[in-house]
C-alpha cells in the first residue's frame, strides 16, 4: 500500500502535564499502490467480460473502495501533507473469505477459499475492480463473502491479522501491517447474488481499516532527541487488563492476542511510525531504554481510532 501524508504540524506531549495535546492528522487512506499516473481510458470502471476461464473455473468480479482516510495503499510510502492518502494498486492481492456452517456445533466460522487481484483502478470515483477465479462449486448464489487486505497473509484457510515485530517504517506497515476487510456481519457482508454461465456476481465491497497509524517522535524530558532501540507501547484499562491487540484470528473460532506492543527504531533515529488497534480512554503507557536508563512516558483516556493517523512528539521521564 501506499500512503501520502503531510506533517506541517506536530503535537508535543509533556510527562509534568496532566493533560496533553495530540493532533490527530486524520487521514483518507485507501488500500492500493504506488503513485502510478492512469490515462484518461482508465478513469471509469466497466465490467467487461472476463477472459475465458479455465476449465472448471468460475470468475468472481466485485467492485471495492475503502471507506477510510482518503484513497487506498500499497507497498511502498510516502509522504505528501497532512493526511494519508493511499490509492490501489495493479494486482494487488486480497484473500476471500466464506462464511461456512459448522454441523456439528450449529455455528458459523469464515475460511480462506481463494484470492482476487485489483484488475482495473478508477481515479473519478476511488474505486477497483477486483478479480479472481475459483473452481466450480466453490461459490454457490447466497454466500456470504468477506475481503482481507494485504492477500499475502498466510497460505490455507486461515487468516491471522498480526501486529507484532513492527519496523517502525512506513513502507513496512503499507507492505505488512495495513490490514483492511470488508464487514464480517451478515447484513453488511458481501452476497454471491448469481452465477451467469462462468461469472459469478457478488454485490460491491467497501474496505474499512482495522487500525490506527502514529507516529512517535521521542524525546527526553529536556527535548533533547533520543536514540532506544525500540518503543515499547501499553493500554491498559482500569483493572490493569492490557488492552492492546497484538493478533487476530478472523477464520475458524476467531481469537484475539492482547499484550504490549514493540516497534524498533531505525539506527539513529528518534521517530517510529506504529500501527495498533484502535482503542478508548486507556492508561497509556510509553517505554524505552537508552544509554542504560529507562525512559517511561504515562498518560490517562488516551484514545486512538482506527483508520486515522496521529502525530506524537513525546518527552520522556
Amino acid at each position: 500500500m501506499h500512503y501520502l501524508c503531510k506533517q506541517n504540524n506536530e503535537s508535543t506531549i509533556y510527562m509534568n502535564h496532566k493533560t496533553y495535546h495530540l493532533m490527530a492528522l486524520a487521514a483518507l487512506l485507501f488500500t492500493g499502490a504506488a503513485l502510478t499516473a492512469c490515462s484518461s481510458s482508465d478513469n471509469e470502471i466497466t465490467e467487461e467480460e472476463p477472459s475465458l476461464s479455465a476449465k472448471g473455473k468460475d470468475t468472481l468480479l466485485i467492485k471495492a473502495s475503502k471507506d477510510f482516510y482518503a484513497t487506498a495503499t500499497n507497498r511502498a510510502l510516502s509522504l505528501d501533507g497532512n493526511t494519508f492518502i493511499s490509492i490501489w494498486s495493479i494486482n494487488e492481492n486480497v484473500k476471500v473469505l466464506k462464511l461456512i456452517p459448522q454441523q456439528m456445533s450449529h455455528q458459523e466460522y469464515w475460511q480462506v477459499v481463494g484470492e482476487v487481484r485489483v484488475e482495473k483502478l478508477s481515479n473519478k470515483d476511488l474505486t477497483c475492480l477486483l478479480k479472481g477465479e475459483f473452481d466450480t462449486g466453490t461459490l454457490n448464489v447466497g454466500d456470504y463473502l468477506r475481503l482481507v487486505y494485504p492477500g499475502k497473509a498466510r497460505p490455507g484457510s486461515s487468516y491471522l491479522i498480526d501486529y507484532t515485530d513492527q519496523l517502525g517504517t512506513l513502507e513496512s506497515i503499507a507492505s505488512d501491517f495495513d490490514y483492511c476487510s470488508t464487514p464480517e456481519q451478515k447484513k453488511k457482508a458481501i452476497r454471491v447474488t448469481a452465477i451467469e454461465g462462468k461469472n459469478i456476481i457478488a454485490s460491491d465491497a467497501t474496505f474499512t481499516s482495522h487500525q490506527a497509524i502514529v507516529h512517535f517522535t521521542i524525546l527526553d524530558k529536556l527535548g533533547k532527541k533520543m536514540y532506544p532501540p525500540y518503543l515499547t507501547i501499553s493500554a491498559k484499562d482500569a483493572y490493569g487488563l492490557e488492552q492492546i491487540v497484538t493478533q487476530e484470528e478472523i477464520t475458524g473460532e476467531s481469537t484475539l492476542g492482547m499484550g504490549p506492543l514493540q516497534a524498533l527504531l531505525m539506527p539513529r533515529s528518534n521517530e517510529t511510525y506504529v500501527a495498533m488497534r484502535g482503542f478508548k480512554n486507556k492508561n497509556f503507557t510509553l517505554s524505552a531504554t537508552y544509554e542504560g536508563q529507562t525512559y517511561t512516558y504515562t498518560e490517562s483516556n488516551v484514545t486512538f481510532e482506527n483508520g486515522k493517523y496521529y502525530d506524537m512528539t513525546v518527552k520522556m521521564n
